[in-house]
């Protein structure tokens, strides 16, 4: 292919970086088909409903589709390894000609020359390939275009401005950097306000200080972040990020089979001589070579691992196709394809380093170009998700994960700042993190086998142990169960049955309950069971099934009527919200407690009174909340219960009648209510049509006049 037909096929996308090995370009064997334009991609951002670490048994076969050894893997391009000389940057173009148009209607009007617009695009789109994808690429490019193949106006901008892309607003060049102008902070708010989406202008310059509060904070980099005449040494002040709260950072070492970051081992002196965790990642091209290829081409090329405690395990940056002479989002793969492809890296770097390397990637890639694998649960999950509805510390635990993973070790949360490079947060302590660089082998490791082997009855591990739960909480699966621990509640069982299943709907630990403080323990009154987790319980017996009693004003009353053994017995249902005057309830076999906070918690018991007010309708009804529980040991074995628009009251003699608020019943009450002289109501309270009311009681009648006057009259 000659140079000048590569550059007609650039026109406003990127061009793979590991072609560029000198000022021509290197011919790369015959076209790639490119697909049809894709549907629009629907980002998975941090919006979206809450994650759960679903701790189901962790896959290890390729997706239901039919991902095999056996499926047919990309054709393989060679690509010739790159010389040491960095390609030249061609110069920027001059200013673009005008010319007069031709319109005789518009006489002196001139328009740009279409020839030199196009050379200036070129030019622009040869430089940036010079840097090559970096992680996070595809995300920016399609919350800002919607086309992860359109450079972003940041990147056109540092290219035009011949600057290099310093995200962090509080970073300045590196000392001892020399050759290039000192770097612009550069974010889409330095770009002409007409290039910004809206969402963008709103979002950046919180983007550019916001960092989610515990874990630890970290980076990663590129050439994007080197000088921009030899594309060799790091512009990132790194003692400045160190004291910003940096304590880790991936480096981007190698794409494809061809390209090696020229920074690399600028930055990766730099991030050491700062105290940082540092590890390098590698831009997957899967389309163009086998997955074991680019795997040994990443770890000749600083992809490797020590356990020296400062070196991070390999990453695989595999996400959105950046370059549109490979085809489609998913470089034109089939999900069984894709799915082997990274199989073949992952067992390689594994074989090569004795570690599975990291995975970063989005929700929304995943689950479109591996068909919802969940093959790689074993492998360390980076995400990527950056907020669009607002920057919040609950943002990191409503994540959507991608298919076969439970939960993420590293999140990257910004590519706006306030770090140089794109944001990252490791979602665990430092301590952790350590262990992470070390051996993968969190310090709880050895309390979990030692529970493995002491419990038989859970089987063998169908997982790895897992870490970088909530709280820094870890988990393991086994055939029959489960093993949970945080440093608050220790570490627990979940057995396989109807207990877990509840807690799994309810979001494991990230819901309403939390971690388990108790095993399962059973014996309980019907044969029940239960486990006790920070914020509740939940309980279970063969007829109720298994129900959430959950921390609160609720559960408090259950337990002061003494719980499953008291008059309620077991739960039927969980609790329910959403009632009027947001109102909650839960049921039980004996009756249910309502709550409101204008009402507190009350115990609506199996019974006339209950039913008498579900009559009425509940609290929607003209009764309202109960604001008392059920009282008996009145007179003739009555019994009465008090609600915000009046009382219901039982007994032998009279049936279950209504007291409604008025002036009828504080003239009963003036008379000492049933113990009175008018006794029980025997009937309701009824009005005509002139505003006059009446109620009947066992010895008189009270008559309320539409005036306000009320007349008691006692039978003889």
């Amino acid at each position: 292919m000659k140079p000048e037909t590569a550059v007609k096929l650039r026109s406003r996308t990127l061009v793979c970086a590991a072609i560029v090995v000198s000022t021509a370009f290197m011919g790369i064997g015959p076209a790639l088909a490119v697909s049809d334009p894709e549907p629009s991609v629907t980002l998975n951002t941090a919006e979206v409903v809450p994650s759960t670490p679903v701790l189901s048994d962790a896959a290890t076969t390729a997706p239901s589709q039919g991902a095999t050894d056996e499926s047919p893997a990309p054709t393989e391009t060679t690509v010739p390894a790159p010389s040491n000389a960095v390609p030249a940057v061609p110069s920027s173009p001059a200013s673009t000609e005008e010319s007069t148009d031709a319109n005789p209607s518009l006489p002196g009007r001139t328009v740009p020359d279409p020839t030199a617009t196009k050379k200036a695009s070129d030019e622009v789109e040869k430089k940036i390939e010079v840097g090559g994808a970096y992680m996070g690429q595809g995300l920016e490019r399609l919350m800002e275009h919607g086309d992860p193949q359109k450079p972003t106006d940041e990147q056109v901008a540092a290219v035009e401005q011949s600057v290099p892309l310093i995200k962090s607003e509080t970073s300045s060049l590196s000392s001892g950097s020399t050759g290039d102008t000192a770097p612009m902070m550069l974010s889409p708010m330095a770009v002409s306000p007409t290039q910004v989406s809206p969402a963008a202008a709103v979002m950046a310059p919180m983007a550019r200080t916001w960092k989610p509060s515990g874990g630890v904070q970290g980076l990663d980099v590129s050439g994007w972040q080197a000088d921009t005449s030899t594309h060799t040494i790091s512009q990132v002040n790194w003692s400045n990020q160190w004291n910003m709260g940096a304590r880790f950072v991936y480096i981007k070492a190698t794409e494809g089979t061809g390209f090696k970051d020229g920074s690399f081992s600028s930055h990766y002196l730099g991030a050491t001589n700062a105290g940082m965790l540092r590890g390098g990642y590698h831009f997957a091209i899967p389309n163009l070579s086998s997955g074991a290829a680019q795997a040994n081409f990443f770890v000749d090329n600083g992809g490797g691992w020590s356990a020296d405690g400062m070196t991070l395990p390999p990453l695989l940056d595999i996400e959105y196709n950046p370059y549109s002479q490979y085809g489609n989002s998913c470089y034109n793969m089939s999900a069984s394809q894709m799915v082997n492809w990274i199989r073949d890296f992952s067992n390689t770097i594994q074989v090569r380093t004795g570690r599975v390397p990291m995975i970063y990637t989005t929700t929304d890639w995943w689950n479109r170009c591996t068909g919802n694998s969940t093959a790689f649960g074993n492998n360390p999950l980076h995400i990527a998700a950056y907020p669009v509805d607002g920057y919040q510390d609950s943002v990191w635990a409503n994540l959507i994960m991608p298919s076969g993973w439970n939960s993420y070790s590293v999140w990257q949360y910004s590519s706006e700042g306030p770090f140089a490079g794109d944001s990252n947060w490791w979602n665990g302590s430092y301590d952790q993190l350590q262990q992470f660089a070390l051996a993968g082998r969190p310090p709880v490791a050895g309390d979990f086998e030692a529970a493995i082997e002491a419990h038989p009855e859970l089987g063998s591990p169908t997982s790895t142990l897992v870490c970088g739960l909530r709280d820094g909480g870890c988990y393991q699966n086994l055939k029959n169960g489960a093993l949970i621990w945080s440093s608050t509640t220790g570490l627990r069982i979940s057995k396989n049955g109807p207990i877990r299943d509840a807690w799994q709907e309810s979001r494991f630990e990230n819901g309403v309950l939390g971690y388990p403080r108790s095993d399962q323990i059973c014996g309980l009154r019907y044969g029940g069971c239960y486990q006790a987790f920070q914020n509740g319980e939940i309980l279970w017996s063969p007829a109720t099934g298994a129900r959430i009693s959950q921390q609160g004003p609720i559960r408090q009353v259950f337990r002061e009527s003494g719980a499953e053994n008291g008059l309620l017995g077991f739960p039927t249902t969980h609790q329910v919200c959403g009632l009027r005057d947001n109102g909650c309830y839960q049921d039980f076999q004996n009756g249910a407690i309502i709550w409101s906070s204008s009402s507190g918690a009350r115990i609506s018991i199996e019974g006339p009174i209950r039913e008498r007010w579900q009559e009425s309708r509940f609290e929607n009804g003209i009764l309202g909340f109960p604001t008392s529980s059920e009282i008996c040991g009145l007179r003739d074995n009555g019994c009465y219960q008090n609600f915000q628009g009046g009382a219901l009251l039982t007994a032998p003699s009279i049936g279950t009648q209504l007291s409604l608020n008025g002036p009828i019943r504080n003239a009963w009450q003036s008379t000492g209510f049933e113990n009175g002289p008018l006794g029980y109501p025997t009937g309701p309270s009824v009005c005509d049509s002139s505003g006059t009311c009446n109620q009947t009681f066992q010895f008189g009648q009270v008559d309320a006049a539409a005036n306000g006057s009320v007349t008691v009259h006692l039978r003889p």
